[in-house]
């Protein structure tokens, strides 16, 4: 590894550690709009339904999301998979606890990718305009954490957020369609390109917010064109127009009958909460002026190839609505649904209900924000006017900063969250703007007036975010920090299920109490967890087997069987119940075993043994208090000693009890499956 290759590992290495330690500085409950939200409809996808947050729309966060949560749970990772799971558990929030935190591990390795996504695509800028600024690490090096050190990082490490994602997509898309100028080829010029188109789609399916940010990536990229060196081919094919004219028309074709059938869509009664009724509406007349620059600069410049390609990728990555659904029914109603969230909701960030001068208020508030970046931006847009040549290249430069200022003015609310959607595309334009400047600049002094300024904007991101954990407790003190949110659902559509499992669960003697054990256990998921694995080690277990030894705590996978009384000394431990496993699988198939001939003695007792039921194996530890609860009357385990403890369960035929048999400290023992039934369960109290 070379030294530049080792400086850009060792600035990303920093911005991991950085985002991991934001992420590990608050718990899972320490916001639940959209950590809970996102979770809640997590399981809902999973078992078959649409999210009911389908506003922004989300989709592409959901599609990333709902995939690692399946491969979560297959690892085992994970103990909900879906509803069902929940319902199964004796403490549905301790699974609840554990998925949010799932979820949210995904944030700082998104902002990691997002910076590097970023990164990449204006090292290829650099490279397209010629004198290759980027080259040198320490001004690379200095640009990476530009983009990657400010308070909307920090703050979006401890999240769930759906702009994240959308960020994400966007970046991706600027690094493809930067990397699609510059192929050498058409047909790898024209993938790269539908990539961008189909992840800027994404960006806007994610987060309707980005409608402004995409087409300012459309003119970026038109920009480059004008005045970088594009190599590739596909930018002088066809310029008379009229052929991929025609064909970009045939593509929107499908736009138009899909925005047709949305137009009566069913939205589910989760989107109510914010959405009232539907109507075309500003989010389309911005759609069309969006885009309208860029088709007429394509026009214009008889580049009609590079749009349909764009559009290609876009229309392509509404299909993968179907890949997010096991089921296509269930794919094309979401397709349906985002596309008429996004078509026909009936505000934009309330603009019919305030006018276009919240635009320039909230552009305002921004720039009060963060006064150090925005000075330094407008100071290179002076340069990088003053570089270019041509008035086409001046024009798309101001064409650019316009849907950047627009963007910002638009998708962005007085609060800290919001923040990302004006430091990150704040810093990709103040950097393009360097480029450009610096690929004219020849004068050492210049250069290094430039990366100067790149070094100022840093600083005032730096000491902005040094103030974040101050501002954060401030401003969300009462929005943030509650756990009950988890107790229930958010909306009114699926989540009611999770309302009513939960509800069914709790101790109507005491709810409060319930509550309050019940939050305790998911505050330590993971504790629990480990202990649970350590104790019990030859069955396969997860947070669906848990539960708080609490009186009013039904058993886990058992509606009717609720803890009575428990012994003092072991209140608010941990209940892990044995569920009802199958023997191990035989190794091979009897009737290729039987084909095959081999071994007849060996094979005749495979195949007509029946398996052995494993025992119940427990495992001690100093700092354990480790006691199995048979019911009364069961034969003595052997290796466990009997206790003066009892708990007593109510059920539909009555109250049972069990007694107890406690596992020595270091001990190991062993339990015959005969005796476990009945209901017994295994309690697991932290000494120390």
């Amino acid at each position: 590894m070379g030294r530049p290759s080792l400086a850009l590992a060792v600035v990303v290495a920093l911005l991991v550690l950085l985002y991991q330690r934001a992420a590990a500085a608050v718990p899972f409950y320490f916001m639940w709009d959209m950590d809970w939200t996102t979770a809640l409809d997590c399981l809902v996808i999973q078992g078959g339904g649409l999210p009911d947050h389908v506003n922004h729309t989300s989709f592409g966060m959901y599609l990333v999301l709902a995939w690692t949560h399946r491969l979560a749970h297959a690892a085992g990772r994970v103990s909900f998979l879906d509803l069902t799971d929940a319902a199964a558990a004796g403490n549905p929030l301790a699974g609840a606890a554990e998925l949010t935190d799932l979820l949210r591990a995904h944030s700082p390795l998104v902002l990691v990718a997002i910076v590097l996504a970023q990164a990449a695509a204006l090292r290829g800028v650099s490279r397209l305009l010629g004198r290759d600024p980027l080259r040198a690490w320490p001004l690379l090096g200095l640009v990476v954490l530009l983009l990657g050190v400010h308070e909307a990082a920090l703050y979006q490490a401890m999240l769930v957020r759906s702009e994240l994602y959308s960020l994400l997509f966007w970046s991706l898309a600027l690094a493809a369609g930067v990397a699609g100028l510059r192929a050498r080829s058409a047909r790898t010029s024209a993938l790269r390109l539908g990539l961008c188109g189909g992840l800027l789609a994404l960006a806007w399916m994610t987060k309707l917010q980005a409608l402004v940010l995409v087409a300012w990536l459309v003119v970026l990229l038109a920009l480059l064109a004008t005045v970088g060196r594009a190599r590739t081919p596909l930018l002088r094919l066809e310029r008379a127009g009229g052929q991929p004219l025609a064909r970009g028309l045939a593509l929107l074709a499908p736009v138009a009958l899909l925005a047709a059938a949305a137009r009566g869509a069913h939205v589910p009664p989760g989107a109510a909460a914010f959405v009232a009724r539907y109507q075309p509406n500003s989010a389309l007349l911005l759609l069309l002026g969006a885009f309208a620059a860029p088709l007429a600069l394509a026009l214009a410049r008889r580049r009609l190839v590079a749009l349909e390609a764009l559009l290609v990728g876009a229309v392509g990555a509404g299909l993968l609505h179907f890949a997010l659904h096991a089921d296509p029914r269930t794919g094309w109603a979401h397709l349906l649904v985002d596309a008429k969230m996004l078509l026909y909701r009936t505000n934009y960030q309330t603009l019919e209900h305030t006018g276009p001068w919240l635009v320039v208020d909230r552009l305002e508030a921004a720039a009060a924000g963060a006064p150090g970046a925005f000075v330094v931006h407008a100071g290179l847009l002076a340069l990088a006017l003053r570089a270019v040549r041509g008035w086409r290249a001046r024009a798309l430069v101001l064409a650019a900063e316009a849907l950047l200022l627009a963007h910002v003015g638009l998708a962005t609310r007085d609060v800290l969250r919001d923040g990302l959607w004006v430091l990150p595309p704040l810093a990709v334009g103040s950097v393009v703007l360097a480029l450009l400047a610096l690929s004219r600049l020849r004068a050492p002094l210049q250069a290094a007036g430039v990366a100067a300024l790149l070094a100022l904007a840093l600083l005032s991101q730096a000491r902005q975010a040094a103030t974040l954990p101050a501002r954060l407790h401030a401003h969300y003190v009462d929005y943030g920090w509650r756990i009950a949110p988890w107790l229930g659902g958010v909306y009114d559509g699926a989540h009611r299920s999770y309302s009513a499992l939960v509800a069914a669960k709790a101790d109507p003697a005491a709810p409060a109490r319930w509550a309050g054990a019940a939050a305790a256990q998911a505050h330590r998921w993971a504790e629990t967890r480990r202990d649970a694995r350590h104790v019990l080690v030859n069955q396969p277990h997860d947070l669906r087997d848990v539960t708080v030894a609490e009186a009013g705590f039904l058993l886990p996978h058992d509606p009717a069987a609720r803890l009575a009384v428990v012994p003092e000394g072991l209140r608010g431990a941990t209940v892990v119940r044995p569920r009802a496993w199958t023997p191990t699988a035989r190794r091979f198939d009897p009737e290729s075993l039987r084909r095959m001939r081999l071994y007849p003695e060996w094979h005749a007792r495979v195949v007509t043994d029946p398996p052995a039921v494993p025992r119940l194996a427990l495992l001690g530890r100093p700092d354990l208090d480790v006691v199995l609860f048979l019911p009364a009357g069961a034969p003595d385990p052997a290796g466990l000693v009997g206790g003066p403890e009892q708990v007593e369960v109510l059920t539909p035929d009555g109250p049972v009890l069990l007694r107890a048999f406690r596992l020595d400290d270091l001990g190991y023992g062993e339990v015959d499956a005969p005796l476990l039934e009945g209901g017994a369960f295994v309690v697991v109290k932290r000494r120390f």
